[in-house]
Order: C-alpha cells, then sequence, then structure tokens
C-alpha cells in the first residue's frame, strides 16, 4: 500500500487477511478463559510447579494483549468493552473508512497478525500444561495407565473361570495344561504392561494428589497380582492332594481381581 489512496484489490486482500487471522483468534479465547478462570481460582493459594508455569505463560499472554490494546487504540476504535476479536474488527473498519493513510494501517495489520499469532501459539503450549493441572489430561493418562490392565485382567478372569470348571478333571492332561499355558502367557503380559506403566509414569506430570492415588492403586494391583499362586499351581499339576489346596485360592484370586477391576474402572472412569 502506497501513502495515497490504496489498490482496491489491495485493500480487499488485507481484509480477506484480518478476517481469516480474527477468525482463528476467535477459536484461543475460550482457552484463554479457561486459563484465566483457573488462575483466578488459585489466586492467592500456593502454587506447584505446573501451576506456577501457567502462570508465567499467561504472563507473556498478557503482554501480548496489552500489545494488541494499542494496536487497536491507534484505531482511535476503542473501548474496555470491546469484544475479543475487536482489534480486528476496528481495524477493518478503518481501513474500510478510510484508505488516505494505507501504509500506517498496512503497518498496523502486520503487527496485529504478529502479536495475535504468537498469543496463539503461546496458549497452544499452555493448553496440555493447563489440563494437567486440572485434571483433563490425567483422565487420559489414566486410562492409558489403566486400559490395557483391565484387558488383561478381564481375559485372567476368563482363565481362572475355565481353570475352576476344569478343576474335577485335574488328570485330564488334553485340556488342564492348555489353560495353564493361556495362563502363562497372560502373566506375561500383566507383568510387561505393569513394567511399561511404572517406567512411564513419573513423565507424565501428573499432580502430586491424582499421583498418589495412582500409586497406591498400582501398588494393589502389584500386591494382588499374585504369579506366585500360579507357579505354585503348575507344581502341583498331578499331586492330587497338593491341587486340592488351591481350589479355594484360584476362587478368592479371581473374586479379588474382581473387586481390583471395578477400582481401577472407577478412578479411570472407563466406560
Amino acid at each position: 500500500m502506497g501513502d495515497n489512496n490504496g489498490d482496491p484489490s489491495e485493500i480487499d486482500d488485507a481484509i480477506q487477511e484480518l478476517d481469516e487471522a480474527r477468525k482463528k483468534y476467535l477459536e484461543c479465547e475460550p482457552l484463554l478463559m479457561k486459563v484465566k478462570k483457573f488462575l483466578e481460582k488459585k489466586d492467592g493459594m500456593i502454587l506447584d510447579e505446573q501451576e506456577k508455569l501457567v502462570k508465567e505463560d499467561y504472563r507473556l499472554v498478557y503482554q501480548q494483549l496489552q500489545e494488541i490494546r494499542e494496536v487497536q487504540k491507534m484505531t482511535k476504535n476503542y473501548s474496555e468493552n470491546d469484544s475479543f476479536d475487536a482489534p480486528f474488527t476496528s481495524l477493518i473498519a478503518s481501513i474500510q473508512g478510510n484508505q488516505q493513510d494505507s501504509e500506517g494501517y498496512s503497518l498496523m495489520k502486520a503487527e496485529l497478525l504478529c502479536l495475535t499469532s504468537e498469543i496463539c501459539q503461546l496458549l497452544g503450549g499452555i493448553e496440555l500444561r493447563l489440563e494437567s493441572v486440572i485434571g483433563v489430561v490425567p483422565r487420559r493418562v489414566i486410562l492409558e495407565i489403566f486400559e490395557n490392565l483391565l484387558m488383561a485382567f478381564s481375559t485372567l478372569q476368563d482363565i481362572l473361570a475355565g481353570i475352576l470348571k476344569k478343576f474335577h478333571d485335574v488328570n485330564d492332561g488334553s485340556t488342564l495344561p492348555a489353560t495353564i499355558e493361556d495362563w502363562a502367557k497372560i502373566t506375561g503380559t500383566i507383568i510387561s504392561f505393569l513394567t511399561n506403566v511404572l517406567l512411564k509414569l513419573p513423565g507424565f506430570g501428573i499432580e502430586e494428589d491424582q499421583l498418589s492415588a495412582i500409586n497406591k492403586l498400582l501398588d494393589r494391583v502389584i500386591s494382588i497380582y499374585c504369579p506366585e499362586l500360579f507357579f505354585g499351581f503348575v507344581r502341583a499339576l498331578g499331586n492330587l492332594e497338593v491341587m486340592a489346596t488351591f481350589k479355594g485360592k484360584i476362587e478368592e484370586h479371581q473374586c479379588q481381581i474382581g473387586l481390583l477391576v471395578e477400582e481401577i474402572e472407577q478412578i479411570s472412569e472407563y466406560k
């Protein structure tokens, strides 16, 4: 754009570019309100490390918002009660109503586009951090932690039920060993899932209260999940007297796993 009347096509292109940026900027408003609401709720409280980072990130966003306000004031279309996208609508209206200072408006356009783009990028970075401290990410993480275990325990319950049904045929060499092999496979699967969870857990960025609850549940998983029972039963195969002592143990184990599955479903809100 030059100092005189701008080229109508250039003006139309500038307005279109501003309007497209305005729509993207509006998409950031709900997240910005979410951050502000969270920080207002935490005002005066001691913040943990992740919450402090959210606050610091928002401080950077706020600085950019103040700069946008200064750009809007240059258009002389400014009010404290303006809508979130007012910086764009004000500049568009100024360009449409006064095309004499097209070069000045071009500079304002460039600055506004740069500032709002930076805000959207900053908010994108805040989003995951914010969700981690208000519990949205933890729910997804909890599901990631426990979903595989739920499926594995469901399989184990079916296997144990099958063993109990065949218990009166302990000398049937054609059926029980095959079921024991299935139990062995799911034992290895559960150990693998538990190992993976315990290794990844510190990196999930879960807030302390939730992490404590998850660790307690994992402790219960480890204590209830009992490979010793499996190996004891394998060693007892063929010894009717010893095997007779395992029926009640397997029934109790199956019951405990059922209760554990209910606990996992409750904490993970698994449907």
